[in-house]
């Protein structure tokens, strides 16, 4: 815990009091909720508990927006626009410490007596910063066992904070480097170029927030505990409710568990139904939780709209019976669903993620007017456009083979030592082709 705390101090010694309030509120109201009998007296200690935790959230990530945004509207003067210093990590570790309160009030878990273990659960130091979003009641029982060297954990530890590694400052850092350039000035570069530009940001944040997953659950497994999968392949989908539960996995899952489900019913046959309105609520939270941009408010909004028109399609497809009838057919299906995946993800998602600027807009715009076929032909390709093709090749071909269990399998045919030798390789080919000298995870602007 003391790691942790020196961890976080390090960067704001100052913003560790927010962590401090939070963890303290949270444990002191949460043994106060599993006492208490009355319900109406539960329910006040859990509306403080969220009202401190989601209040001090709102005021660091969203209240310097929303004052500049009306200042913005009502004056007609250049002002300066106010910068609140956002504490790294508090939208995550305000998550999971909610989660728990609620968990608790819920009478899922009993409240955490042991001070120390509760503020280890909220200040772990491999997600604190990032995540993932852990629940008490699996990473607060791993506290308490007592560790042993793992050979095994630390083996596939290391290949995972390698893998991150490689994700991150290879991929996620390359494509900025070649890409961040046409996203200040699209009108200088081939239409193509610009075409490319919204799938490519795309595609750096899942590099660079998997990335730092990766290397998150490699350094905890370290430590001999277990974090949770963040990412699953969610370019493999086929459609954007699967997208979004392979994305960004322990965020989705928080909100389904601890809103959506209050506005689940159930009819007579035990068919769980959803209405539609509460599905574009909890789809616009989940784009505001990432940030108060265009870009992830039009991705939150699409999550709930899409879930609608797809469960929609699905009722469709069950009463005219329109369902593959063998494993080609199957395949067919499950293609068309990527590509309609890809094209609301890459571009109707990607388009405001990647062009936030309304005179860069307008630029983009004129450019896909004026595009032809031949811009495409006239892309130059470059060392590190080159680069990023092979990669990015590289990496989906790998996770393609991990999902089918072959990694595992050439992982226990290898020998132990060999295996070593080839990670020392990928090491040495990390640090050959990184890109240095760029920002840190996309993950600290959450």
């Amino acid at each position: 815990m003391a790691a942790s705390y020196f961890f976080y101090g390090a960067w704001r010694i100052d913003f560790l009091l927010l962590l401090v309030i939070s963890t303290l509120t949270d444990f002191i109201l949460s043994i106060f909720i599993e006492k208490e009998k009355s319900a109406y007296i539960r329910k006040v200690l859990l509306i403080v508990s969220l009202s401190i935790n989601l209040g001090l959230l709102f005021i660091f990530k969203y209240i310097g927006v929303i004052i500049n945004f009306i200042i913005g509207i009502i004056s007609f003067e250049n002002f300066s626009e106010i910068d609140i210093i956002l504490p790294l990590g508090i939208s995550f570790y305000t998550f999971q410490t909610i989660s728990y309160t609620v968990d608790v009030y819920r009478k899922r878990i009993p409240a955490e007596k042991h001070i120390g273990y509760y503020a280890l659960y909220v200040a772990f130091f491999p997600q604190l910063l990032a995540g993932p979003i852990e629940r008490a009641s699996m990473l607060l029982k791993q506290f308490k066992i007592p560790k042993k060297i793992n050979f095994t954990g630390i083996k596939i530890g290391y290949g995972l904070i390698l893998f991150g590694l490689f994700k991150k400052i290879v991929i996620a850092d390359s494509i900025d480097e070649y890409f961040d350039p046409i996203r200040l000035n699209p009108q200088t570069y081939n239409a193509f170029d610009v075409f490319l530009a919204a799938p490519a940001t795309i595609y750096q944040y899942y590099c660079d927030l998997s990335g730092y997953a990766d290397i998150a659950i490699g350094s905890a497994l370290l430590l001999g505990i277990q974090l949770s999968q963040n990412f699953d392949r969610p370019f493999a989908a086929t459609s954007t409710r699967k997208f979004w539960y392979k994305w960004h996995i322990t965020v989705t899952s928080w909100f389904r568990d601890y809103l959506l489900r209050q506005f689940t019913t159930k009819d007579k046959r035990s068919v769980t139904t959803i209405r539609p309105m509460p599905l574009i609520l909890t789809g616009l939270l989940i784009g505001l939780w990432h940030g108060a941009q265009l870009g992830w408010i039009i991705a939150g909004i699409s999550v709930g709209v899409l879930s609608i028109l797809e469960s929609r399609w699905i009722k469709w497809k069950v009463k005219y019976k329109i369902t593959p009838k063998n494993r080609f057919q199957r395949r067919i299906f499950d293609w068309i669903g990527r590509f309609y995946v890809w094209i609301i993800v890459f571009f109707v998602i990607g388009f405001p993620l990647t062009w936030e600027n309304f005179n860069n807009i307008q630029a983009v715009i004129n450019q896909f007017i004026l595009f032809l076929p031949t811009d495409i032909f006239q892309w130059k390709f470059s060392f590190i456009s080159s680069k990023i093709i092979i990669l990015i090749i590289i990496l989906e071909l790998w996770q393609w083979l991990n999902e089918q269990k072959k990694i595992k399998q050439i992982k226990e045919a290898v020998p132990f030592e060999l295996w070593w030798f080839f990670q020392l390789f990928f090491l040495i080919f990390i640090l050959n082709f990184a890109v240095y000298g760029k920002p840190g995870f996309l993950y600290f602007k959450f």
